[in-house]
């Protein structure tokens, strides 16, 4: 999650967050070591433009890891005034390139055990084995109606109580 004056940048997991957060750091960076900027800055009494990164636990994974890729829930409450901005990706590139990534195989979304029973050749998995390796980690977060992974991911990164959100989901 990206903080800035302006706005809240979440980083939704394989849609280019990574390239976003790189140039809005040069910008910031750049705007920081600019002699007019501060000059005027002062002169204007204009508050110091600020660029921060928050790491917080990934709620999305059993083992809640820390991570850059924060969700709507974990704004903090002095930052929830301000819009949000995110990048989306066509949800089948996303799939794709979670699974050239790899980061499930050095990071596993499920138990070790529950791994070698629906997946005895692992990490040696085929695109729709790494699909449906997805949607076992996320039916350990959610067990009601079947949703896809990304619905799922979805609701966890944008909603404001995901957890509820998810509860209540059924059919209607």
């Amino acid at each position: 999650m990206i903080i800035t004056n302006q706005f809240v940048v979440l980083n939704n997991p394989k849609t280019g967050s990574t390239f976003v957060r790189k140039v809005l750091r040069a910008i910031y960076e750049k705007r920081a070591s600019t002699g007019i900027f501060n000059w005027t800055r002062r002169l204007f009494g204009i508050s110091e433009e600020r660029f921060k990164e928050l790491v917080l636990p990934n709620i999305k994974r059993q083992n809640k890891v820390s991570d850059q890729h924060g969700t709507y829930s974990q704004i903090p409450d002095e930052y929830k005034g301000r819009p949000v901005v995110s990048v989306v990706r066509n949800p089948f590139d996303r799939l794709m390139s979670s699974y050239e990534f790899r980061h499930w195989e050095r990071n596993p979304p499920i138990k070790g055990n529950l791994i070698k029973e629906y997946f005895p050749h692992f990490p040696n998995l085929s695109f729709n084995e790494h699909i449906t390796l997805m949607g076992h980690s996320q039916r350990e977060i959610h067990t009601g109606i079947e949703m896809g992974v990304q619905t799922i991911q979805f609701i966890q990164m944008f909603f404001t109580d995901p957890d509820t959100a998810l509860e209540n989901i059924d059919d209607d």
